[in-house]
């Protein structure tokens, strides 16, 4: 046992902490006993004479994945000292191994093991195997439950999912071609393969394991160092003209306006809080009762809702509505009819929603200030109705389109400086009212008029004060910003960070921080725009859930995503992300350094340090011109 303890700390030295925690574990659970160590040096002794016959020859090959599977026997076999006469059934697959550099690295690995003094001889062995066998990352075999594309930096999203991080028989982060032109050299940082690069490096242990392996990579990955940085000193920013708060008392602006109430009774005060009330109609067949026949509102071509509005087109439908193109007979205008699903939660936050764009369309020319118009909102066969004026397509859908089926790029720097602009404008005049849109994303960003490149702000169902109860479930998960995510206080900031999004969005046609979970999110984040200020990880409420002590991103695996896993294993398997390094300029391929100043100054990660959006529409690259800009 001490022998298989001193190859247990070797690994460790070697920076091999995936193959020594599985070591342990095989030690744990089956106690092996070396006991035939003559049989392990003959073994060798056969390995080293193949090899020498071979070194002359220089085809080398890839790893096959059979190969992959013998070679892992092999190791572990070699490690646990098993006799000669087991490996006549890899006799065929033996002499193929010997044209890979991979398994020559393996093979002096082992040597090193069990026959030189480590103690003495580590720096020196570890320097010629790094002389003589150099490997291209592709050749380095992983141990343990499988192999994976993660340990050598080829993560893709599909392997993810059926196989696991390993260690390397030896580190090459050193091993790095030199740039061959200037152009290679400014994005040399920049570890992603492509854009569909998930941003990390997997890793994956038992629950029970998770505070050892969390350790071992924040020893080997710089963590918790890498994770956070200090925070920001800040200089106090002067309040620039703005609503003003009405007074100690007062949540909301003073110069606010309320819409009518039609309620001579309301608003009403009592014990410190404002009730104020708007009517609802509640449109119906004088001539019949009872329920309707289905719960969902039938869309039929050419029907007339509730007497006014003839259906013209199914525009397309969301989580919890139906949107409609719809003709106003008695206005003569095309307006678009949003149909709530028949569902009380999805009834209640419509509510909250036309009383939103009651107040926003109250105070402010929504033509100007680029939000939604509201015309009409009723109830209707056992469903709520709102009726605004009609859009084009959302951004996401016209720039999918756009990049599709059409030769010239909408969305140049030019256009995506006025669309910025129109969003930002729409933004501040929001937030003048201590409102937060929550949901800002491409799809709640619809086109106004292609020519003249104009957008409005739509989908306030989700928005609330500043002073509200604030949820840690808002936002689209692409566009969530770190404050939410990891539970700190935030403000109407987080719709900037959502916007710094978009704009990358729109510009590369690639969702910049794309995952398929939280965790994955912030590894890209972490990744791109670069650590955490200190005080997150102080005082964010839902930090234990994503990092660990040693503040490396975990997560736990699901049952039905996990294809190991068995109606009967008890073992809760956790996977550990290490962030990949990239950054703006990689991801959006551009030299534009005013633009990329701009995103960035969006997507500051410190919440206090990211811009309003007053301050933002004051930022230089507003005053650049580009063709069909500004």
């Amino acid at each position: 046992m001490e022998i298989f303890d001193a190859i247990s700390d070797y690994l460790e030295t070697k920076g091999l902490h995936r193959s020594a925690y599985l070591l342990r574990q095989t030690l744990k659970s089956s106690s092996p006993k070396l006991n035939n160590a003559e049989s392990a040096k003959k073994l060798l002794s056969h390995i080293l004479t193949s090899l020498q016959n071979k070194e002359n020859q220089n085809s080398h090959t890839g790893i096959a994945p059979e190969n992959e599977d013998v070679m892992e026997n092999l190791m572990s076999r070699i490690i646990s000292s098993p006799a000669v006469s087991e490996y006549q059934e890899m006799s065929k697959g033996f002499d193929s191994l010997l044209n890979l550099r991979a398994f020559h690295k393996m093979v002096k690995c082992a040597e090193q093991l069990f026959f030189e003094n480590e103690s003495q001889n580590q720096s020196s062995v570890a320097a010629e195997s790094n002389k003589n066998l150099e490997s291209s990352e592709e050749d380095l075999p992983c141990f343990g439950q499988g192999s994976s594309n993660n340990s050598v930096h080829e993560s893709k999203t599909s392997e993810i999912k059926s196989q696991l991080s390993q260690d390397e028989i030896f580190e090459t982060s050193d091993v790095r071609e030199e740039p061959k032109s200037k152009e290679v050299s400014k994005i040399i940082d920049d570890e992603y393969e492509n854009d569909d690069d998930p941003g990390f490096e997997l890793y994956q242990c038992n629950e029970e394991d998770l505070v050892y392996v969390s350790k071992q990579l924040a020893q080997k990955y710089g963590f918790p160092q890498r994770a956070s940085c200090p925070k920001k000193l800040l200089k106090p920013r002067t309040p620039k003209g703005g609503i003003k708060p009405a007074g100690p008392n007062s949540l909301l602006p003073a110069e606010l306006i309320f819409p009518p109430s039609d309620e001579s009774m309301y608003p009403l005060e009592y014990e410190n809080v404002t009730y104020d009330c708007y009517h609802l109609k509640v449109i119906y067949d004088r001539e019949r009762t009872g329920f309707e026949e289905t719960k969902d509102f039938p869309v039929i071509i050419d029907s007339v809702i509730a007497g006014r509005y003839q259906v013209i087109e199914y525009l397309g439908s969301a989580a919890f509505s139906k949107a409609l193109q719809c003709l106003d007979m008695l206005t003569k205008q095309l307006v678009c009819v949003k149909v709530i699903e028949n569902n009380k939660d999805y009834v209640d936050q419509s509510l909250d929603e036309i009383k939103i764009l009651r107040l926003i369309n109250c105070n402010a020319d929504p033509d100007k200030t680029n939000f939604l118009k509201v015309i009409d909102y009723f109830y209707h066969k056992e469903h709520l109705f709102i009726v605004t004026e009609l859009l084009r397509d959302n951004l996401y859908e016209f720039s999918r389109y756009n990049r599709d089926h059409e030769a010239e790029l909408y969305f140049n720097l030019g256009r995506l400086q006025r669309v910025t602009q129109q969003i930002l404008i729409a933004l501040e005049y929001v937030h003048s009212l201590h409102l937060i849109h929550c949901d800002l994303k491409p799809e709640n960003i619809l086109m106004k008029s292609y020519s003249r490149c104009e957008v409005k702000v739509i989908d306030f169902g989700s928005s609330c004060f500043i002073h509200d109860h604030l949820s840690s479930y808002v936002q689209s998960r692409s566009y969530r910003a770190p404050e939410v995510i990891l539970g700190c206080r935030y403000d109407s900031k987080i719709d900037i960070w959502s916007l710094g999004c978009i704009v990358a969005e729109l510009f590369t046609g690639n969702v910049l921080f794309q995952n398929d979970s939280v965790q994955g999110l912030l590894a890209r984040v972490m990744g791109i725009i670069g650590p955490f200020p200190e005080d997150v990880f102080k005082t964010g409420k839902l930090i234990k859930h994503f990092f660990t002590d040693d503040r490396i991103l975990y997560r736990v695996v699901e049952e039905d995503k996990d294809e190991s896993f068995t109606p009967t294993s008890s073992v809760t398997k956790i996977h550990l992300l290490v962030p990949k390094k990239s950054s703006l300029k990689a991801r959006l391929r551009t030299d534009d350094e005013v633009f990329l100043d701009f995103v960035g100054k969006l997507l500051e990660i410190d919440r206090d340090a990211r811009p309003t959006a007053k301050e933002a529409l004051e930022h230089p690259w507003f005053k650049v011109k580009y063709p069909d800009g500004l």
